[in-house]
């Protein structure tokens, strides 16, 4: 279950905002009484946020009968989406043929506010396996897949999270103060990968590398955990940086497959 969010950060006109153009989409067009009604919002208010959103296209109006509709940059924002679903799902193949080399499970996570959730998982043929299950959620802070994803969030993101759940911060041996945090993040920028040391489970480390999306933003990682003693710790270093060059080659997958995708709607 996701986390509400404090009252005190919730922009109420955009929570109305998103409740009109819900209710256009499931109606095709509609006009500013029918609106108001069913979304139970005061006619001249809605009428100043339809005004906003034909100021910047996202709907428009029927010139005879003044009903209003959705416009094209919404069908292009789900589009995006949809393709950065599709684009992800491309990727599969390149992670599984990694597990199944290097013989070691793989791990997906996604940013659910505080947290990452593990949304997939890649079993190796291995006869060691570290279970968990689809679905878990741990806080950012106490496990390589959280790390490797809020590294590459903005400051702010990240001094928010910090203050809110430092208690979950994953290395005992370390005071948790800002400064230091903010030094880990950095070094995990730039050396592309965090690896957890076995401080979150004891006796399981863990790499975690980012997986970038279109606008090179990071919301999802893969995790690679592994038993501390079937491992030896230079070797986890040299897998480390082959799990980083696997983040590379899927984002450069990612980018070849956009591409084929925008030329092949191009002919159509």
């Amino acid at each position: 279950m996701k986390e509400k969010p404090d009252t005190k950060d919730i922009i109420r006109s955009v929570v109305r905002t998103f409740k009109l153009l819900d209710i256009i989409s499931k109606n095709g067009k509609i006009g500013v009484t029918e609106l108001s009604k069913l979304s139970d919002i005061p006619k001249t208010t809605v009428v100043r946020i339809l005004n906003t959103l034909k100021e910047i296209n996202v709907v428009a109006q029927d010139s005879v009968t003044k009903q209003y509709y959705l416009w094209l940059p919404i069908y292009e924002m789900g589009r995006r989406v949809l393709d950065n679903f599709n684009i992800y799902e491309s990727i599969r193949p390149f992670v599984k043929k990694f597990v199944l080399r290097e013989n070691v499970d793989a791990l997906v996570g996604v940013l659910d506010n505080a947290h990452v959730m593990y949304v997939d998982k890649y079993e190796s043929e291995s006869i060691y396996s570290i279970v968990v299950d689809i679905g878990t959620r741990i806080p950012l802070l106490a496990a390589a897949s959280g790390i490797s994803i809020l590294a590459y969030q903005t400051p702010e993101y990240r001094r928010k999270i910090f203050e809110n759940s430092r208690e979950f911060w994953l290395d005992p041996n370390k005071e948790p103060t800002f400064d230091y945090f903010e030094d880990v993040m950095t070094e995990t920028r730039e050396n592309g990968y965090f690896i957890d040391k076995g401080y979150h489970k004891p006796g399981v480390c863990a790499v975690g590398v980012p997986i970038f999306n279109l606008d090179k933003e990071v919301k999802h990682s893969i995790t690679f955990p592994q038993f501390i003693s079937e491992i030896d710790p230079n070797e986890l270093k040299l897998f480390a940086n082959r799990a980083k060059h696997l983040s590379y080659f899927l984002y450069e997958e990612i980018e070849k497959e956009y591409t084929a995708q925008t030329s092949r709607e191009t002919r159509l």
